[in-house]
């Protein structure tokens, strides 16, 4: 589309001396300048929509988790029924969503239930590390402050650099080792400057990240089970990750000290527990959104934002005292995070 289009539609032409007044119409340029204005609306809308709905979604499974084991009269400590309750909302939610998606375009992409006994069998030894990682990430947040929490998660890089090398024989740049080095000297000096220091969840943590990096790993060579298709693995993920994780519970004595402790007929402290659970599944969701109408790199980006924003509320909701060299560390701990996650995604892209 011309400037000319906009500014003179009156064209006027030579033809043997003679002058005809051609006129054009703005309309159609017009018409065409006021779709594009709509479509890059629409996209911006949906870009903006994505970010925050991963921005409340991923904030809102911190702190509710947080809120309902340590920071309320409803609190109950018990981080294997927590996460094993909130497998029972995943559940229901992917049941229920999946139907659901067959009305509603917005989540198509949501398979309807399926279970097989041969896929499930192949998928079991991912579920064990994926129970692990769920059980021992709630295990750290019942025993750390949610402003350390971010941090001693973050070890997950270093894990990550350390399985591509001796279980994938990936080779690492130094610029990798090197941001890498720069988010270990910030998990040291977060810990050293931690004043609700906890050993069980530094432990907790380390394992955290440990599972984490090990269920990226194997969930690649699970995927072609279920056609490559991460949804229809949550599924089976789900169900076999409740049925492992029950004994645990029942062991722990979860259920015979909740019967004792008379919650159980307290409507609030159910719903506070549906809630988190189904913020807990919307994650996953929000995830794959903002990744769709982003980038893998927006969402790295955002992910760090996030965890910025995360600290400082978890200082002032929580009253969790933060002191300068904690401070200083979280902050190269997490400027270490994004810078690794810059790296990796320049490498992938001259990889192309």
């Amino acid at each position: 589309m011309g400037a000319q289009e906009l500014v003179s539609p009156l064209i006027i032409s030579h033809k043997d001396s003679d002058f005809k007044g051609q006129v054009r119409s703005p309309l159609p340029a017009l018409e065409k300048l006021s779709a594009q204005s709509a479509s890059m609306s629409v996209e911006t809308f949906r870009i903006i929509g994505a970010v925050l709905f991963y921005f409340i979604t991923s904030l809102a499974v911190v702190f509710l988790n947080k809120f309902v084991m340590n920071y309320s009269d409803i609190k109950f400590p018990r981080p294997l029924f927590i996460t094993w309750f909130q497998l029972v909302v995943a559940l229901v939610c992917i049941v229920l969503l999946g139907e659901l998606g067959r009305k509603v375009p917005g989540i198509s992409f949501l398979p309807r239930f399926e279970f097989s006994y041969n896929k499930a069998k192949a998928i079991a030894p991912l579920t064990v590390i994926y129970v692990l990682m769920l059980a021992t990430s709630n295990l750290c947040l019942n025993y750390v402050e949610v402003t350390f929490y971010q941090v001693v998660r973050s070890m997950n890089i270093c894990w990550n650099i350390g399985l591509s090398y001796f279980m994938l024989s990936q080779m690492i740049s130094g610029r990798v080792l090197t941001s890498c080095g720069v988010v270990f000297i910030g998990y040291v000096m977060a810990a050293m400057g931690e004043v609700n220091f906890s050993w069980l969840g530094i432990f907790f943590g380390l394992s955290s990240s440990l599972f984490v990096s090990l269920n990226s790993v194997y969930v690649k060579k699970v995927l072609p089970v279920v056609n490559n298709d991460t949804w229809k693995l949550a599924i089976y993920n789900t169900v076999l990750a409740l049925v492992m994780l029950f004994p645990a519970v029942l062991a722990n004595g979860d259920f015979s000290e909740l019967a004792a402790s008379g919650l159980m007929s307290k409507k609030i402290f159910w719903i506070a527990n549906i809630v988190t659970g189904m913020f807990g599944y919307l994650i996953n969701i929000a995830t794959f959104m903002q990744i769709k109408y982003t980038s893998p790199l927006t969402h790295t980006i955002s992910g760090t934002a996030k965890a910025i924003v995360q600290t400082v509320l978890g200082a002032l909701i929580f009253r969790n005292e933060v002191s300068l060299v904690n401070g200083i560390g979280n902050a190269v701990c997490i400027g270490g995070s994004a810078w690794y996650a810059l790296i990796r995604h320049q490498e992938m892209q001259q990889g192309k």
